[in-house]
């Protein structure tokens, strides 16, 4: 993870993926309970964002389970790796 110092100091964003052999298990979790970790005790971050499709249901709530919010009104689209546009969102948490 790393603060930008263009778009914002106190704002970072997230990214993370887990490979679908793995799910179910925890790791998506682990990875954003250690992310959130770092911004509350490392970082001079107050704020953490990231873009989740909504087909993406676990995903969504994982992150609104640990304390992610909407940030966006109504929903965009992204591209996906296959060139398919999707319906996403962006999810914000104050650290």
């Amino acid at each position: 993870m790393q603060a930008s110092t263009d778009f914002s100091a106190a704002q970072g964003e997230v990214g993370v993926a887990v490979l679908k052999e793995f799910w179910g298990m925890g790791l998506g979790t682990a990875l954003i309970e250690e992310v959130l970790d770092w911004a509350r005790n490392y970082s001079s971050l107050e704020r953490l964002v990231l873009t989740v499709q909504l087909r993406n249901v676990r995903a969504v709530k994982l992150y609104q389970h640990l304390g992610f919010e909407n940030c966006t009104a109504t929903s965009y689209d992204v591209v996906d790796p296959t060139g398919k546009r999707v319906p996403a969102i962006d999810m914000g948490i104050w650290v």
